[in-house]
């Protein structure tokens, strides 16, 4: 577990998150009873990580090695077959007491996971936070001195508005440190978001633009949220839209 913690890097995220995330532990429920998972296994797991099979084969060969070692750790792998996770990982999964699929890309459904591999924390079946693979590139860049950053608001609330109206926010990121802010990427946690930023780049005291355009995919309460990586402390900032689509 160890291990799989470099590459996770889970930083603890309390409260909602994005899609069904308002129903946290609804959601959970239905991915344990569609994947088949043992009610032992559920209790005693600590961590729950959703890998999107469709183009994150690394993400599993990352995981691979570990996935025997980590008895408090389950995995769901979304693919359509037992067939395509042995072309994906050269494995049965029967090899694999704790890794269980996701054929009907059920956890995507529920917005529990998107292009993004995905870190549940639980505590006997229970929700407890949830955040984003971190790529391993970040651990591989050159050492980069760190700065700090600052945003001008972490969450948009757009309220009550058309299914059919799109929506924009815009984020400032200052940054305070003194050395230069470099952004390497940013995690959306649904396709339904789009982000244009105006330099990815920051002087000490400087400042940068995020834009950030939504698109509903479905009517309803929605929490969608946005995964910030650079040269900065506490990786990655989370920043939120919600609002209620009719």
């Amino acid at each position: 577990m160890k291990k799989l913690l470099v590459y996770i890097k889970i930083v603890v995220l309390i409260g909602c998150c994005c899609g069904c995330m308002s129903n946290n532990d609804k959601c959970l429920q239905k991915l344990f009873e569609v994947t088949g998972m043992e009610i032992s296994r559920i209790q005693t797991a600590t961590h729950l990580v959703i890998i999107p099979g469709n183009g994150c084969s690394s993400c599993i060969d990352k995981a691979k090695s570990e996935i025997h070692a980590s008895q408090d750790t389950l995995y769901v792998i979304t693919c359509h077959s037992e067939k395509e996770f042995y072309l994906l990982t050269g494995k049965r999964r029967a090899e694999f007491p704790n890794v269980y699929l996701d054929t009907g890309e059920v956890a995507a459904s529920m917005k529990m996971v998107g292009t993004t591999p995905m870190v549940y924390v639980l505590e006997k079946g229970k929700f407890v936070s949830r955040a984003p693979y971190e790529q391993e590139e970040v651990d591989s860049r050159p050492a980069v001195a760190r700065t700090t950053v600052a945003v001008d608001k972490e969450r948009v609330d757009w309220g009550r508005f058309s299914h059919k109206e799109g929506k924009e926010a815009s984020f400032i990121l200052e940054n305070t440190g003194s050395d230069s802010l470099h952004l390497y990427y940013i995690t959306l946690s649904c396709d339904c978001l789009e982000t244009r930023c105006s330099k990815y780049h920051a002087a000490p005291g400087d400042t940068l633009l995020l834009k950030v355009s939504f698109r509903s995919d479905s009517i309803g309460v929605f929490v969608r949220e946005l995964y910030i990586y650079g040269n900065f402390l506490s990786l990655p900032l989370s920043l939120t839209v919600e609002g209620d689509c009719i």
